[in-house]
């Protein structure tokens, strides 16, 4: 009988061992895994399927964002989909993106409004009304100009204290620090719009939220 060292493709049994392939990476792609960051939008409750085609909508353009680009650049491998988990945002970069001035709509001169300014309370706001508690006011506590605006974001002149056909309203910071705000509608139209100011540029912090309540979030500087 003939034996050989080299067993190769020669007829006869051969001894295969047992290769550890644990830490090999695979092109299968990634399973089970979520990638957490902080995005411009998305939940916080639950991971969310991202994939080329709704990068942009579920977390906003952001190239500028390591969280962001680090998704992206997933998804340019060839990996069908990613799993992505928002994370609550630091207070120190809860304003990123902010500017001085938005415009909001639709916004009503007799509809009611919660207001949280920096984490403090007016509850059943008036939105314009002379002589009472409204947006103006409550706003002008903190150093901010709000003006009633018609359809053409002209502004509304009061008329024995009343505002007629308001549609928008402007909100105006002109101090140095960041002011955190929330409204949302009591008694009144959907706010849903946000008008990029021509001066001031976009606010990226400005976030329409039906979930909790309806209504808009924003930051000013």
């Amino acid at each position: 009988m003939n034996t050989t060292k080299i067993l190769g493709e020669a007829v006869g049994i051969q001894r295969q061992d047992i290769i550890d392939r644990t830490e090999e990476q695979t092109a299968d792609g990634l399973t089970g895994a979520v990638i957490l960051g902080r995005f411009k939008r998305g939940r916080m409750d639950v991971p969310m399927s991202i994939h080329l085609g709704n990068i942009r909508g579920q977390l906003g353009y952001d190239p500028k964002n390591p969280d962001y680009i680090a998704v992206q650049d997933c998804l340019d491998t060839g990996v069908p989909s990613v799993q992505v988990l928002r994370l609550k945002e630091a207070e120190d970069d809860a304003c990123v993106g902010a500017t001085k001035k938005i415009t909001l709509g639709s916004i009503n001169e007799g509809g009611y409004y919660d207001v949280v300014i920096n984490k403090i309370h007016s509850y059943r706001i008036i939105g314009f009304r002379d002589g009472r508690e409204d947006l103006k006011s409550i706003f002008a506590l903190y150093g901010i100009e709000v003006k009633p605006l018609n359809s053409t974001f002209e502004e509304v002149i009061s008329n024995g204290g009343y505002y007629n056909e308001v549609e928008y309203a402007s909100f105006f910071h002109p101090a140095n620090n960041h002011v955190d705000v929330k409204i949302a509608t009591v008694d009144a139209n959907s706010i849903d719009e946000y008008i990029v100011d021509p001066v001031y540029g976009r606010n990226e912090t400005v976030v329409f939220e039906t979930d909790l309540y309806d209504g808009v979030k924003f930051c000013l500087n």
